[in-house]
């Protein structure tokens, strides 16, 4: 039998959170229903349906009432990223920004955080794609030239689309040349005619110095990213539920803003 994915089951968790407030004898008259549709099978119209006593409507609302507990702590619980010890550490940082980036990762938000940032890179390189295809490939710690000595924090690799490197700071100082580099690496990268970029990810999204001439830099600060992420979340949050994924995305936008 096929797992379902962790965005079938946050969506179940959360249509079970607004059934608390409703009347538990229209969702126990409809229980066998819910059954069948969790399970993938289509009953037909009600009245073919082989009919089979509801449950007690009472004990039905007690099972909805104690789900409550569990899912409103999910609103009340600390900040799991400061228990991981992200701190400041840049690589540590750069794996979960990763992590978010990437549609296909298990976050429960899809591509809303990375369509968000290639929409502030399409405002600044011409003809960028600001919609990510189903074959981008998003690293850490990538090395696009094959050299160790020119690891990029994050890439974003898009086949056909785009290419996006995307050089990432905390308190540690730009390296000599540094950016001028990687542009460098990420235009060979795109030699088959992709639009590319640098983003250059700051706490103030302030302009590289070491970019020497090289154009397509876009400087982002991580306030801008944090606002992002809670924009990716907030759709959740205006239907008055709040999944655990969009908790994680939430603390770890409290977390990145401190920076």
């Amino acid at each position: 039998m096929e797992r379902p994915s962790p965005e079938m089951m946050e969506d179940m968790l959360a249509d079970l959170r607004g059934a608390l407030a409703a009347s538990p004898v229209v969702f126990a008259d409809r229980l066998l229903v819910l059954m069948d549709a969790l399970r993938g099978r289509d009953l037909g119209p009600r009245d073919q349906q082989k009919m089979v006593r509801s449950p007690h409507p009472e004990a039905f609302a007690s099972m909805l009432a104690e789900l409550n507990a569990p899912l409103s702590a999910i609103e009340t619980m600390g900040s799991p990223w400061a228990a991981a010890g992200l701190r400041r550490d840049e690589l540590r940082n750069s794996s979960v920004l990763a992590w978010y980036l990437d549609p296909k990762s298990g976050h429960g938000l899809g591509d809303a955080p990375l369509r968000a940032l290639l929409a502030r890179i399409s405002r600044t390189v011409s003809a960028f794609p600001s919609i990510p295809s189903r074959s981008c490939i998003v690293m850490v710690e990538d090395c696009p030239d094959g050299l160790r000595t020119s690891r990029v924090d994050v890439t974003v690799d898009d086949p056909g689309r785009f290419f996006l490197g995307i050089e990432i700071k905390i308190d540690a100082p730009e390296q000599p040349g540094q950016l001028e580099r990687y542009c460098r690496i990420a235009e060979a990268r795109a030699c088959d005619g992709r639009p590319w970029a640098v983003a250059f990810l700051t706490r103030s999204g302030k302009l590289p110095t070491t970019a020497g001439g090289a154009g397509n830099i876009v400087p982002i600060s991580w306030t801008a990213v944090a606002a992002d992420l809670r924009t990716a979340a907030a759709p959740a949050r205006s239907e008055g539920r709040i999944t655990a994924a969009h908790h994680l995305a939430i603390e770890f936008a409290s977390h990145i803003s401190k920076f």
